[in-house]
């Protein structure tokens, strides 16, 4: 019985764990420049890439990398990968060096 109940317990907890992965980031970030990032829905991310345009795709956290796979102004095919930090409300980049502040 107990064996049973820490089973049970475990795939509880690594369900909650795995279920929060990608769960991090929420909301429009935006930068001293004004560039922003609005990270909606699960995976969903719209980014300013500079004279590409606007980035429109899909986000995966892993660990403390943000991978980006999307369509930059319609045409151009994106696939980025930044380090990032969080603290509080703001995000660090370490791709462009950026620092976003939650809105």
């Amino acid at each position: 019985m107990k064996k049973t109940i820490s089973i049970l317990l475990f795939a509880v907890i690594a369900a909650g764990v795995l279920a929060g992965c990608n769960s991090g980031l929420s909301g429009t970030y935006v930068a001293d420049d004004g560039e922003t990032v609005i990270f909606s829905g699960k995976d969903k991310i719209t980014m300013d890439a500079g004279d590409l345009g606007t980035v429109e795709g899909t986000y995966v956290i892993d660990g403390n990398k943000l991978l980006v796979e999307g369509v930059a102004g319609g045409v151009y095919t994106v696939s980025a990968e930044f380090t990032f930090t969080k603290d509080g409300k703001t995000i660090t980049l370490n791709g462009n060096g950026k620092i976003y502040t939650k809105k």
